[in-house]
């Protein structure tokens, strides 16, 4: 019988009856990046990012080829088959290179989460298989050991990832990739339990909170001014914010 419950990005059915229980005892519960049986559990009162910035994120991916190759592009999405955002990513996709370049043509290339450790090797086996691929767009768990992978297979072709981690903003430092649609993943963190503890206290949530919305930002190699390894937030100074609002003395 909690106060309120953050919900991590899993299968909630493993939780089933204890969620079940709570939305009895009318605790909040807030998620976030959860799959599509999380909409099973509207009693819960959870709060998740909304399917269409999911989708904004593949808009995003299909602009960037469509700007680096204009009519020649041809990109492959890598994506997680499994879990809701990235479905609402590949239909942004889709549908953003339909609109923008209705001739290009563009491949999926969906690989489940127990096989990212091979995915460099799968990423190369399909650029191999189908040499007119020239951009990839990618989740960026998945290029992980990429750019090595590459170098070896002599290939080289230009990769825009979301949403980008610090291991990721040192690649794009290097010129090892092109680029990310970055996510402040402190601030994303901070606004979930502020959205919990607003809900604990019966507090109204932020306009922003109540649509769901992070702030975003494309960075490429002139934009990693920054020390990669502590990441990229939109607002460095969130931390003492969220703290001044909660009256924190820590």
């Amino acid at each position: 019988n909690p106060d309120g419950f953050y919900l991590p990005p899993f299968e909630p059915s493993t939780i089933g009856p204890q969620l079940e229980q709570m939305a009895a005892n009318e605790s909040p519960v807030v998620m976030s990046g959860g799959p599509e049986e999380a909409e099973d559990y509207p009693a819960s009162g959870a709060n998740r990012v909304p399917p269409a910035q999911d989708e904004s994120y593949g808009e995003i991916m299909a602009a960037w080829a469509v700007e680096k190759h204009g009519a020649e592009a041809h990109p492959v999405l890598i994506e997680h088959p499994e879990l809701a955002f990235s479905k609402a990513i590949k239909a942004g996709f889709e549908s953003g290179m339909k609109k923008l370049c209705a001739e290009c043509k563009f491949d999926i290339l969906p690989i489940p989460a127990e096989e990212v450790s091979q995915s460099a090797n799968k990423i190369v086996s399909e650029l191999q298989a189908n040499p007119e691929i020239n951009q990839i767009v990618a989740i960026s768990d998945f290029v992980a050991g990429l750019p090595a992978a590459q170098k070896a297979a002599g290939l080289d072709v230009g990769t825009f990832v979301y949403p980008g981690e610090p291991q990721t903003f040192e690649a794009i430092k290097n010129g090892e990739l092109e680029a990310a649609l970055a996510a402040g993943l402190g601030t994303q963190s901070y606004t979930v339990m502020d959205i919990l503890l607003r809900e604990v206290e019966g507090q109204p949530l932020t306009p922003a909170e109540k649509k769901g919305w992070q702030p975003m930002q494309i960075l490429e190699q002139k934009d990693i001014t920054f020390d990669p390894k502590f990441g990229w937030e939109a607002d460095p100074n969130f931390v003492e914010k969220f703290a001044k609002f909660w009256h924190s003395e820590e």
